[in-house]
């Protein structure tokens, strides 16, 4: 492995390091899965976990060098913790970024490519679809549970397993308003 002529790394600040993976054929349960041969590839990779590959090594440079960078920040109020990770906000307050508690916290730049990097309005927006969906699941269990429980064959044994899946809705529900 070799220092590439790279900017540093957009988590944690470190110099990345640049490797050739070989051209190679697979065996075994890959090849049965189909998995073709591996043509080679060029990696661009930190300690930290951030990285990027390409067939070409100067494709992976240029991918590394252009991204765009944010700064980040403490996050507002209403960002939600995560366990094990220091929450992040970019200063537009577009983006946040999740970084695991043992990194240490080096010139916060960022890339807005960055799988880390969730943006706030898909992360309510997802949000708000699982609240919606819980909403139809419950009413739909409430028909169910009233069909079977006075329908026209009276109780149900079925009604054990609609109550289990009563409680892992409630139970959901209030997970999802933490």
């Amino acid at each position: 492995m070799s220092k590439p002529e790279v900017l540093p790394c957009p988590f944690c600040g470190a110099e990345p390091l640049m490797r050739e993976i070989e051209p190679h054929t697979h065996s075994g349960p890959l090849k049965a899965l189909g998995i073709p041969d591996h043509p080679g590839s060029h990696v661009i990779e930190c300690g930290c976990g951030a990285g990027m590959i390409a067939e070409a090594k100067q494709a992976v440079r240029d991918m590394w060098n252009r991204r765009k960078m944010y700064s980040y920040v403490q996050p507002r109020a209403g960002v939600p913790d995560v366990a094990g990770y220091d929450v992040f906000e970019s200063e537009s307050c577009s983006h946040v970024l999740l970084l695991p508690e043992e990194i240490a916290k080096v010139r916060l730049r960022l890339s807005a490519s960055a799988t880390a990097l969730i943006r706030l309005t898909d992360h309510e927006t997802a949000r708000a679809a699982d609240k919606a969906r819980i909403a139809e699941l419950e009413a739909a269990l409430k028909a169910v549970k009233s069909y079977i429980q006075y329908g026209p064959h009276g109780a149900h044994p079925a009604l054990e397993a609609i109550a289990a899946i009563d409680a892992a809705l409630s139970q959901q529900g209030k997970e999802g308003e933490t």
